[in-house]
């Protein structure tokens, strides 16, 4: 018989954009799920799944599940909940704006 999985939040990370978290307007809700995800790899691993049956049942990387073992919860709350993600194309973002300023006919796809 399988074994039922533990409802993840990794999915629903994913679904409500928390993976780009500077730019969510969801950001708390983010930070809660990510809470929710640290703190289940670290119960179940208390029980005695190995990383890899962790990372199986959760759906998540392998190494995913690695790097939030090895943090404490402070180190936690420091390194994933409190960073800010650049996006690449924001260093150029003034222009292309500047571009489609100068040229109206042409499109910002």
């Amino acid at each position: 018989m399988q074994q039922k999985r533990p409802p993840s939040a990794a999915p629903l990370l994913v679904k409500m954009g928390c993976v780009t978290i500077g730019t969510n307007p969801l950001l708390e809700e983010c930070r809660l799920l990510r809470w929710q995800m640290y703190m289940q790899i670290h119960s179940m691993k208390n029980q005695g799944f190995s990383k890899r049956q962790v990372a199986e049942k959760m759906e998540l990387n392998f190494r995913t599940v690695s790097k939030y073992l090895s943090l404490t919860p402070e180190e936690f709350e420091h390194k994933i909940l409190n960073r800010e993600r650049r996006r690449n194309l924001d260093l150029y973002e003034g222009v292309v704006v500047d571009w489609l300023k100068k040229h109206p006919d042409m499109t910002a796809a």
